[in-house]
């Protein structure tokens, strides 16, 4: 569920009946109350600790210079852009240097420690010239992957050298202060921030925080967005299907037919279909409302009733009540819910969506879009009464129906039943997700903010300057490095411990995080709070609860509903320092999701049978990262056999990869296999692989043993690493690549037909070739490809890839003129043309061999969603494969090497190197070694890496589209079988992003620790990755260890991966159009 761009709506006049309630302001919103904690602020003269004004000094040593520091900016045009080059100044302990925005607020500064620590204390040193009031939030992230909103210090009196002491009182777990300036006559400069803390070393001591697990209740709905109930005793669940149908779930069980089927009046998908439900407060009425987009892509909100069958809706009842007119399918909003206090009806309507947003409906009055709606549709005035107390019902200027200004996309919002107050999602653009609140005294009336404001960050809207006047800012954020599109949403109020209870449930429906947010505490002095609960493998859309408050998720892609159940660990199983820790874990599986619990519940009597052959797998997610040193696994096989298993782990990076295979194992009954970790790993998921058996194999029971390792430093930690931009200015880079010939020069391809130079740190301004009018762009065609022969110094060739006016790729050959900075146009020969049944997975990637010097070529599958052609794992077409051909022989066009794997075999083509890929479009080699690494583009679960050693035989199979990393996809005439294919090193879900690009192997001087590691990313969450071999200490090989470590997120779609002519790492940003150096924090 990815989240687009803004919209416009034409509002339906509202027809205004009498109305019985006392008159309120009209247009005025009171001022609610405060939603943030109290807090020790002190302000005293620049002096030391000994002598500031709290009674004490901190517990800690100031631990900000541990870290790193980023802030807002704007760069040379005047756009918002991050200052990460000298930001460090105000965390470097002088205070006599400065960091400063050079900006009017609002600005921002974060300090991100190196590790999670007991924060006591917190100094910040401020210079402002003139002297004045200002306002700052003091925000916290807490390791969760969200920060939140601590304090708001208001009207403070500032001056050049002032001391601005916080107290935390009590103590909080922090690894993130982030300092947001709202208000000052000038721009704020920071002498020095200081954060005082202890390590926190014993994760145990500090307050233990409820834990989630995944129960499925019913499964094959088909893109289940919501579920809710009815208030009426019935024990029903009502899930909504984005198509046009709500099913009921009753005791386990999917009802059929649906209760109404309305998919004929429905358009769908992307941000349309049928979004919601909301049961009337009165059973006894009869009547709910649902909203959805008509076929003319509008959205409506509508009445329907109940038939005689309780079960059964009338779908001949319709009543539209509003219409809301959509101008494009992105941000349409649609999210119900009855007031529990008042008995109105809220309706979310969001901005409506295009990419420039140039009408900006955010900002207009008269308008519905981008407005949180509250109407009356219980009065039995049709269609529809307006409130007389809402907020700018006697307002001209604005629709009487609103509530709520300054949403982008507002999610599932939620109130809590018991006190009133209201959770708003709100979905970010780029960079940022927030949840808004209003508590139930307000009277209406808020800005939330868009599109002056993303989140906390500043928006250029290039329409209106950035301010956060009289805006209500979110209590709660996260970044687009921990999701993409904020899920809501639900205040628990069931059977669980005390720890639940009153929590807003929110999620990410890209990452799976599921966060609890918790409300300040006035006596104890707390701000929000909110903790990661659940990190679930699943595309969560919606978070709803039956009539007892019981919590319950629907999953997008996979059609499950969940029940969210406290996970408890008795006394009896209760990790120590060292045990089983998959007691307190979760597991998922292939099959028969009902019994996979019973593989990891500490009874070897029971187990998880899968009831089908190999391929198979069983994954063992644990509630944290510990240190594993072995592995048990009870297993036994009905047929006697040998079976093939491969042990995967997952490490926190956000993926997994391939730890050990285990050939020719005999599963007999009750077989214990004891697998040794050595040296022990951080993990905190195990996923076992059963790739070949006689049989299916019945996991017994899975133990994994280890400790607590969140606080544990590794013996090898993972490079820190930031990115440094080297150079901007581009056009939808693809490609950064060198040409070996001693110039220094880095080549980048732009998507529309131009490879560009970069020469001594400066973009040349013409581009060294540029065939833009032979290239159809864009999506995933257009010039894709740019490879330098070893020969380059002296032939002056080289090669591209492109999709030509037709569609289809052509791997061509061109010449440089007398200017090594200038490609001769008009030399082009053309090699090879491909043939594209499609406009999408072309692949087109091209390199050179280190050893060979041969060209090898990707070609993705050509096309549709589910390949039905088959055409990576056919012989006879170029498509879905890695090709391998002599383009430096003299020949006209080019020779197949003689030892190529299917040479002089009838049927097959003998270009092909490899097959059975779905899109390769970022392969690359170790030029040191020789070995390949062959990034896939998944269908819609997984994404992979596979790996091909340089002494290797060729034609490997990758399995493509028999398999989709280490599952079985669901083709429509394969038979999923993993004999004879090459299983991928490493893996991820697309809970962690959309498509794995690659890639180069890093081999240059100035990061020691990253020597010979293959660096890729996701496009979409923009996570860059190193992947390495490991060695096995039990026999001194490295052939089957491999081990994955996030280095950063970009912040930012990634489209490349690249080398200089010294082994340094290039990444390009897609949309931004710049070229980052990988360089040391």
């Amino acid at each position: 569920m990815k989240r687009s761009v803004g919209l416009l709506i034409l509002g339906l006049t509202a027809l205004l009946a009498a109305s019985c309630e006392t008159t309120a302001p009209g247009g005025q919103a009171a001022e609610p109350s405060s939603p943030i904690a109290n807090l020790t602020l002190s302000v005293s003269p620049a002096t030391a600790w000994a002598v500031s004004p709290f009674s004490s000094p901190p517990a800690g040593d100031n631990v900000a210079s541990r870290g790193s520091a980023t802030a807002s900016a704007r760069d040379a045009a005047g756009l918002l852009t991050v200052d990460a080059e000298s930001a460090h100044l105000a965390i470097d302990g002088d205070s006599s240097s400065v960091w400063s925005s050079q900006q009017p607020a609002p600005q921002w500064f974060s300090v991100v420690l190196d590790d999670l620590y007991l924060v006591d204390r917190i100094q910040l040193e401020v210079t402002q010239a003139p002297a004045g009031l200002t306002t700052h939030e003091i925000w916290l992230g807490n390791g969760s992957g969200t920060r939140t909103l601590f304090e708001r210090l208001s009207n403070v009196h500032t001056e050049d050298g002032q001391l601005l002491d916080v107290a935390l009182n009590p103590p909080r777990v922090v690894d993130e202060v982030f300092i947001l300036t709202l208000d000052s006559p000038s721009w704020v400069a920071w002498r020095e921030i200081n954060v005082f803390g202890l390590p926190l070393t014993d994760p145990l001591s500090s307050e233990k925080s409820p834990r989630l697990t995944l129960q499925p209740i019913a499964s094959g709905l088909n893109m289940p967005v919501q579920v809710t109930h009815a208030s009426d005793q019935s024990k029903r669940l009502f899930v909504v299907e984005k198509e046009g149908r709500i099913r009921i779930v009753k005791d386990g069980n999917t009802l059929d037919p649906p209760f109404l089927d309305i998919s004929d009046r429905v358009r769908c998908c992307v941000h349309r279909g049928l979004i919601d439900l909301a049961f009337a407060p009165s059973a006894a009425s009869q009547h709910f409302y649902v909203s959805y987009t008509d076929l003319d892509g509008h959205t409506l909100i509508s009445r329907f009733r109940i038939s005689q069958d309780a079960n059964r809706a009338d779908p001949d009842s319709e009543e539209i009540v509003l219409t809301i007119e959509q101008p494009a399918e992105h941000h349409n909003g649609g999210h119900m819910a009855f007031g529990p206090k008042d008995g109105y009806l809220y309706i979310s309507s969001g901005d409506g969506g295009l990419f420039s947003y140039p009408e900006s409906p955010a900002l207009e009055k008269n308008t519905l879009l981008s407005k949180l709606l509250r109407i009356d549709v219980e009065s039995g005035a049709r269609p529809y009464r307006i409130p007389e107390s809402n907020p700018f019902n006697h307002n001209e200027d604005y629709r009487a129906e609103i509530w709520a200004v300054g949403l982008r996309d507002p999610d599932n919002f939620a109130f809590d039943d018991e006190t009133g107050d209201l959770f708003i999602p709100d979905s970010g653009h780029r960079r940022r997700e927030e949840i808004n609140f209003q508590p139930a005294s307000s009277t209406g009336g808020e800005d939330y903010g868009w599109f002056r404001m993303e989140a906390n960050l500043c928006f250029d809207n290039f329409v209106v300057p950035c301010s956060a006047d009289a805006l209500t800012l979110p209590v709660a954020e996260y970044d687009h490095s921990h999701g993409c599109a904020v899920a809501g949403g639900a205040v628990f109020r069931g059977p669980g411990s005390p720890a639940l209870q009153g929590l807003f449930l929110y999620a990410d429906s890209c990452s799976g995080r599921v966060w609890g947010l918790k409300r300040p505490d006035e006596e104890k002095g707390s701000g929000w709070t909110s903790t990661l609960l659940l990190n679930a493998p699943i595309s969560i859309s919606g978070i709803g609860q039956d009539e007892v408050g019981n919590l319950y998720a629907t999953s997008f892609d996979d059609g499950v509903l969940y029940q969210l159940i406290e996970r408890t660990v008795s006394a009896s199983t209760e990790v120590a320092a060292r045990g089983n820790v998959a007691l307190r874990g979760s597991s998922r599986a292939s099959a028969d999701n009902e019994s996979i619990e019973l593989a990891i519940d500490g009874d070897s009597a029971t187990g998880w049978n899968p009831g089908q052959p190999p391929p198979q797998w069983f994954s063992v997610l644990l509630d944290d990262l510990y240190l594993i040193d072995y592995i048990e696994l009870l297993f036994s096989q009905n047929a006697l056999g040998r079976a093939t298993i491969e042990l995967w782990l997952g490490n926190g990076s956000g993926t997994r990869t391939l730890f050990k295979r285990l050939s020719s194992v005999r599963p007999d009954d009750n077989r214990l296999l004891t697998i040794p970790i050595d040296p022990p790993q951080v993990a905190n998921e195990v996923m076992l692989l059963s790739l070949q058996g006689d049989d299916d194999v019945t996991w017994q029971e899975v133990r994994v043993f280890g400790s607590p390792a969140a606080f544990l430093r590794a013996e090898s930690p993972t490079p820190q690493v930031r990115l440094s931009e080297t150079v901007s200015g581009l056009e939808l880079p693809v490609l950064i690549s060198h040409a070996g010939d001693g110039s220094g020069r880095l080549f980048v391809a732009e998507q529309k037909g131009r490879v560009r130079i970069l020469k001594d740190g400066r973009l040349l301004d013409t581009p060294f070739l540029d065939i833009s009018e032979r290239v159809v762009c864009c999506g995933e065609q257009g010039l894709i490809g740019l490879a330098f022969p070893p020969s380059y110094s002296s032939s002056h060739n080289f090669y591209v890839s492109y999709s030509n006016l037709d569609g289809d790729t052509i791997v061509s050959r061109f010449r440089t003129s007398g200017d090594p900075d200038r490609a001769r146009n008009d030399s082009e020969e053309i090699l090879l043309k491909i043939a594209q049944p499609d406009k999408i997975h072309n692949g087109g990637h091209l390199a050179f061999g280190p050893r060979d010097g041969y060209l090898y070529i990707g070609s993705g599958d050509g096309g549709t969603f589910r390949d039905p052609d088959n055409m990576a794992q056919r012989p006879d077409s170029l498509l879905g494969k890695i090709l391998r051909i002599d383009v430096e022989s003299g020949a006209q066009t080019y020779e197949i090497p003689a030892d190529n794997p299917f040479t002089q075999q009838d049927g097959i083509r003998e270009e092909i190197w490899a097959l059975g890929l779905r899109n390769p479009w970022g392969f690359a080699f170790d030029r040191l070694t020789g070995d390949l690494f062959i990034p896939d583009v998944g269908g819609s679960l997984r994404e992979e890496v596979n790996y091909q050693p340089a002494e290797s035989k060729s034609g490997r199979n990758f399995g493509w589209a028999v398999m989709e990393g280490n599952i079985c996809f669901e083709h429509n005439f394969l038979v999923c079988s993993a004999e004879g294919l090459t299983s991928p090193v490493a893996e991820y879900d697309h809970s962690q992003g959309c498509a794995v690009v690659g890639g180069a192997v890093y081999r240059g001087a100035a990061i020691s620790s990253m020597d010979g590691l293959f660096i890729f990313a996701d496009f979409c969450r923009g996570d860059i990755w190193g992947l390495r071999r490991t060695l096995d200490n039990a026999n001194g090989k490295a052939e089957l260890r491999w081990h994955s470590s996030l280095l950063t997120n970009a912040g930012f779609p990634v489209s490349s991966i690249g080398t200089d002519e010294e082994g340094n790492v290039y990444a390009a940003g897609y949309q931004d159009g710049t070229i980052y150096m990988v360089t040391p924090k």
